[in-house]
């Protein structure tokens, strides 16, 4: 009789040697080795006959040539995705990694026996999306250099967290180039991309592992969403960066932006404009 295990039970814990650990539940993680056969693919197809001369190939129904018999493997890329509903616990950790780039290891539980760690972690991509009437939600993508190894079951997680939810987020803001109340927000997101690179070199220990991860230059991008009952014609061009700031209470921070043109389209309902802006200079400060 077959013995039926727990599934995917989303938990994992994130921490590097300064920061202490924390316990995230997450709602899909895709981490893993990518190592993939490569195939030389030569010019002999499946029924081809081989020339012996000068002569082209033909093909002779019924015979079998050998096929993909020379490969070679790819390098080891450890990367994927992580999304998870934001606590108060949850948030600061992985929101501080992508700020400053900082190295950190994940422990993951795929089942309820078995555990894999992922070493010197970089986080690429950081995307923080909150909207009224709904929860924060985080996706964060993730480069490890690896080699993963395997860690004991983290065992059951059963403190009471409260998700974050819209009405616990105030948004302000200072030097604006256009006039925005506050009061008329129902959205915003921002994704911070660092362009992170993994860098093999022959003279590392495993060479089909990355020795480094670098990253490049940090991108920030995002959109406030407002709904008006007329929209704006355009956003004037300002001489400052303005300064957004999004307070939840426990954590606060602020992204000094360029804003983008608005893009208006006339449709029959409401108007909800899409403000789009851009990161300059040292972005979250």
């Amino acid at each position: 009789m077959a013995i039926v295990q727990p599934g995917f039970i989303g938990i994992l814990n994130v921490y590097n040697s300064s920061v202490s650990s924390t316990l995230v539940r997450c709602s899909s993680f895709s981490v893993c080795s990518n190592n993939d056969p490569l195939f030389y693919n030569h010019v002999i197809g499946l029924n081809d006959t081989v020339p012996g001369g000068y002569e082209t190939k033909g093909e002779d129904p019924g015979i079998i040539q050998t096929q993909r018999r020379v490969f070679r493997p790819s390098t080891i890329n450890i990367s994927g995705g992580i999304s998870f509903p934001a606590t108060e616990n949850s948030l600061i950790p992985f929101f501080s990694y992508a700020k400053y780039g900082n190295y950190f290891d994940i422990d993951f539980n795929y089942y309820c026996h078995e555990g894999k760690h992922f070493p010197d972690c970089r986080v690429n991509g950081f995307d923080f999306n909150i909207q009224a009437k709904d929860i924060l939600n985080i996706s964060v993508d993730v480069i490890s250099k690896g080699p993963v190894g395997t860690t004991s079951t983290l065992g059951n997680y059963d403190v009471p967290e409260k998700m974050i939810t819209w009405d616990r987020v105030k948004i302000s803001f200072a030097n604006m180039p256009f006039p925005i109340d506050n009061t008329i927000i129902s959205g915003l997101n921002f994704k911070i991309n660092n362009n992170a690179t993994p860098i093999y070199v022959s003279s590392f220990t495993n060479n089909l592992l990355p020795s480094d991860i670098r990253l490049g230059m940090q991108e920030v991008t995002g959109s406030i969403t407002v709904y008006l009952k007329a929209g704006y014609e355009f956003i004037p061009l300002a001489l400052a960066p303005a300064t957004i700031t999004i307070d939840l209470g426990f954590w606060s921070t602020n992204i000094y932006v360029v804003f983008s043109a608005d893009k208006l389209e006339g449709l029959v309902g409401p108007v909800v404009t899409q403000l789009p802006f851009n990161g300059v200079d040292k972005a979250f400060g």
